[in-house]
C-alpha cells in the first residue's frame, strides 16, 4: 500500500519519518478520512504515530473568526511558504 493523499486536491508531503499533509477547506475528502488512512498505513508498516507531536494547522484570512474544531489545532493568519 502506497503512502498518498485520498483527495485529487490534498498533498502529502513526506520527508524521511515526517509527513504533512495539505488539503483544501473544501475537499472531496474529510481530514478525518485523510487521517486515518495516514494511521491505517503506518499500522500496516508496523510504523506508529505520534500523536501527541501532530497537529492541525488553519491558514485563513486576517479576521476570520473560526472555531477551533480539536485542542491540538492551531490557527494562523499569515505566513510565508518557503522553497526548497
Amino acid at each position: 500500500m502506497i503512502l498518498k493523499a485520498l483527495a485529487i486536491s490534498s498533498y502529502l508531503l513526506k520527508y524521511a519519518d515526517d509527513a504533512s499533509l495539505l488539503s483544501t477547506q473544501v475537499s472531496s475528502t474529510p481530514d478525518e478520512l485523510e487521517m486515518a488512512y495516514v494511521m491505517h498505513w503506518a499500522r500496516q508498516n508496523k510504523m506508529s504515530i505520534n500523536l501527541l507531536k501532530s497537529l492541525e494547522l488553519f491558514v485563513c484570512r486576517p479576521n476570520v473568526s473560526r472555531a477551533r474544531p480539536h485542542s491540538q489545532t492551531l490557527i494562523v493568519c499569515d505566513a510565508k511558504l518557503l522553497g526548497v
